[in-house]
């Protein structure tokens, strides 16, 4: 799996390097310790979320775009965490900056989301 370091930067990590008994789901937070040699991944763990540079988190209404992708405010949902009758909906998740390749240039987009329970 890849483990996401901030916008200019992911390492490849060896699932059989992850203490863990089950693989990390996207969005689980990693500790991992580097070779002071060439800096590779030697060991990986779980551990509790912090503050990174360029991961934030999202609250807010879904825009639903007519081409399957939507909007949280300036962050960009991709098709694959959309379904059609989230649109309108309260959500939360995270987002990460990442190369938008088309516009070329750094942007928020959702890694994570969930719908909110109603009030």
């Amino acid at each position: 799996f890849h483990a996401y370091i901030n916008r200019n930067q992911s390492l490849s990590v060896r699932l059989a390097l992850y203490s863990s008994k089950r693989p990390p789901s996207v969005g689980d937070y990693i500790c991992l310790t580097l070779s002071a040699e060439d800096q590779s991944v030697i060991a990986a763990e779980p551990c509790e979320s912090e503050s990174m540079d360029d991961v934030g988190y999202i609250e807010g209404k879904l825009d639903i775009k007519e081409q399957g992708f939507g909007f949280v405010e300036d962050a960009y949902v991709p098709k694959n965490l959309v379904r059609q009758d989230m649109n309108g909906c309260e959500v939360s998740g995270i987002k990460v900056h990442t190369l938008d390749k088309i516009k070329g240039k750094y942007g928020w987009q959702a890694l994570t989301i969930d719908v909110l329970p109603l009030p």
